[in-house]
């Protein structure tokens, strides 16, 4: 099992993996890399053991097992061929972005034999940002998908899915192209249907009052940041786009079977559907 072990990019998603992983495995060594401001304000009880500003990476990852790159995606992809160069022989190197294809893509042309890149992507998290707003909670018991490289033998595949089933996450593998397309409507579409619905109910005054649970919680993801977001639609651009489409295009038909009355077999199928997605009998 890894004994050492470095996240690259220590806010919300990569800081809430460093606290889950120093809760379920307190004796592992784990290592922070990162920008320089952001190394210098994490709180002392922080969960790293060593840091390093991002220009010591090589010292950094030079004795780690396993390397998590917790950046947005074009700091994954720009940070991937030196990280496969400087890790150890047997290393293994697993990304935490959310848009698979173009970061596989990108570690494909750096492959060296004896070092192992296994696209990640844990399903977790919140609209926060930063380590301040990381928790080992947002990622305790999701699902973690992962699509490896066509070094990578089967051994250590199962040998990392181990570990993070050790960890708590619910584990599979996937192709990039397929899981790009699929969470373009399960984690992707999401944040902007959250988005134009705090925009809309926006056209109105006093909203506050008749909002409910169920609006909240709808609403939570327009708080994300934009930043991050940027990089999501920049490399699944066209899934994304296929996703809006089609939730457009189902939204018109609810509101033309509000028109002539025939809106209760949308909501049973809808019911239906439900059940199926989550996985309920």
């Amino acid at each position: 099992m890894y004994k050492n072990i470095s996240i690259i990019g220590t806010g919300l998603i990569g800081g809430s993996l460093a606290l889950l992983l120093k809760k379920v495995l307190p004796d592992i060594r784990l290592i922070a890399v990162d920008l320089p401001p952001v190394i210098q304000n994490l709180p002392e009880n922080s969960p790293f053991d060593d840091l390093f500003e991002t220009n010591d990476i090589s010292e950094a990852v030079k004795d780690s097992d396993l390397i998590f790159l917790g950046l947005p995606i074009s700091g994954i992809i720009n940070i991937l061929p030196r990280v496969m160069s400087d890790s150890k022989d047997g290393a293994v190197i697993c990304d935490l972005g959310s848009a698979n294809a173009a970061i596989l893509k990108e570690a494909e042309k750096n492959l060296i034999p004896g070092k192992y890149f296994i696209g990640g992507h844990p399903i977790g998290g919140s609209e926060g940002k930063g380590f301040s707003d990381a928790s080992a909670d947002y990622l305790d018991g999701v699902k973690f998908l992962l699509s490896p490289a066509s070094n990578v033998p089967e051994d250590v595949i199962t040998k990392h899915s181990d570990f993070l089933t050790k960890l708590n996450f619910e584990v599979s593998v996937i192709e990039s192209v397929i899981h790009d397309r699929i969470v373009a409507y399960t984690s992707h579409l999401p944040q902007f249907i959250s988005t134009a619905l705090a925009l809309a109910i926006g056209q109105i005054d006093n909203t506050k009052e008749t909002m409910g649970r169920g609006m909240y919680t709808m609403t939570r993801l327009a708080s994300s940041p934009p930043e991050m977001w940027n990089d999501i639609i920049r490399f699944n651009n066209k899934e994304i786009r296929e996703a809006i489409s089609v939730f457009t295009s189902v939204l018109s038909d609810i509101e033309k079977d509000i028109l002539d009355g025939s809106i209760s077999e949308k909501f049973n199928s809808a019911a239906k559907l439900k059940k199926k997605i989550r996985g309920e009998s």
